[in-house]
């Protein structure tokens, strides 16, 4: 082999080992502090959003709105759940008669009267608090959220971000 050759050899090596290290660099950061892709997992979202689905999750939207799908940590267990803000901090929530009530008036995200059927938290006027949001997956009937004492109020502080 000749020189020119070994040369190229030794260049391809350094290379690899530095570029190999900054892509991985790279990738914990854009993913740590600014995007990450997260694979949902559960049917609680359906229709918007399916089983095994891809999604991206963008980190740096605040405050989070109606209707916004966010990424949180439960507070009572380990896992990362995805649904919807049904309300912002200020907001009093209410569910009667399976209707939801935000501020006295129906909820703009979820309008339908009668669908919800299984309330914990909500049964009375409940008034949410600086950096606290109360979501609801899609799939009303099987998801698992703020109306229930597992999941409860989401706090700022443990949501990862939004959906793009």
């Amino acid at each position: 082999m000749n020189e020119i050759g070994k040369r190229r050899r030794i260049n391809i090596k350094v290379l690899w080992i530095i570029v190999i290290p900054v892509i991985i660099g790279l990738s914990y950061y854009i993913s740590t502090y600014h995007f990450q892709l997260v694979m949902i997992q559960g049917n609680s979202m359906e229709p918007a959003y399916h089983e095994y689905q891809i999604v991206l999750i963008d980190k740096h939207i605040r405050p989070y709105s109606y209707g916004d799908v966010i990424v949180f940590k439960c507070n009572n267990s380990d896992y990362i759940l995805i649904k919807r803000v049904a309300a912002i901090p200020g907001d009093v929530v209410y569910i009667n008669e399976g209707t939801l009530w935000i501020n006295g008036e129906k909820s703009t995200v979820y309008p339908d009267e009668g669908v919800f059927v299984q309330n914990e938290t909500a049964s009375q006027p409940l008034t949410l608090f600086e950096g606290q949001y109360f979501v609801i997956g899609d799939n009303i009937m099987a998801s698992i959220d703020s109306r229930f004492y597992e999941v409860g109020l989401v706090d700022s502080a443990n949501i990862c971000g939004v959906v793009c």
